[in-house]
């Protein structure tokens, strides 16, 4: 399991334990994390799951694959570096 801190935009953070194998965004609509909708349950198809990873941890997961990054272009928030 693995520590993983939420931080939503209005500054509030919660930190979960999270089950290996789940996403980050199953951990958030699992415990109601705001902002995160996960409309499409994961399957890469509408972006509602858009999050800004911590820079310091990027080297930590890996690297988004094409569908993501075509998935990113889709965004309602702003795309950024760490756009995940």
């Amino acid at each position: 399991m693995a520590n993983i801190t939420y931080v939503e935009a209005s500054g509030q953070s919660t930190t979960i334990n999270l089950p290996d194998g789940w996403s980050l965004m199953q951990g958030a609509t699992a415990n109601g994390i705001d902002g995160i909708l996960g409309e499409c349950g994961g399957s890469c198809a509408c972006a509602t799951c858009h999050c800004y990873v911590d820079e310091s941890r990027l080297g930590d997961i890996e690297p988004a694959s094409e569908n993501e990054l075509a998935m990113l272009d889709n965004v309602a928030a702003e795309r950024r570096p760490n756009s995940r």
